[in-house]
């Protein structure tokens, strides 16, 4: 009798112990989705957003339209570098969150050509959404350009 309830007592500690780790699986995997769509939304901001933000800043202090630009040229990269580097550290507690880590690589060009050859590595999350922000930036800058700008081409006046 005692060794039924032992063993009772055992199935009910291991359901218990695979429903923490079944509900901490799910919070992990729901920060890892968070911080992916955080990492989205940073390279959209990093090729979208903060060119537009300082055009808008520059612009309330400068009169003339070189000034704008010139202002918005010298600052958009250097806090273009620094949200980088935001989104690759965002990108590394990603990666370790999801158990794909693969630690320290070296960089390509440290590797031997002739050296034999290794399989790619995966594009994480912060190579994807690069990938797609930089492109709907094109894309928008090309939409802008074509049908929302004042002026098709200098000098000349608007249609």
């Amino acid at each position: 009798m005692d060794g039924d309830r032992d063993n009772e007592g055992r199935r009910l500690g291991e359901r218990m112990e695979s429903a923490i780790r079944v509900e901490r699986g799910a919070s992990t995997k729901a920060a890892e989705y968070a911080l992916a769509a955080v990492i989205f939304l940073g390279s959209l901001a990093m090729w979208i957003g903060l060119p537009v933000a300082w055009v808008w800043l520059v612009s309330r202090f400068a009169d003339h339209y070189p000034d704008v630009y010139a202002g918005a040229l010298f600052g958009c990269p250097l806090t273009m570098a620094l949200l980088g580097l935001l989104l690759a550290r965002l990108n590394a507690l990603h990666l370790r969150m999801s158990g794909n880590d693969p630690g320290s690589s070296r960089s390509a060009w440290l590797k031997s050509l002739s050296g034999d050859r290794v399989a790619r590595r995966e594009w994480t999350v912060l190579d994807r959404s690069m990938v797609v922000s930089v492109l709907l930036a094109i894309m928008t800058l090309a939409v802008w350009y074509f049908f929302f700008a004042h002026s098709y081409t200098p000098g000349l006046p608007a249609p």
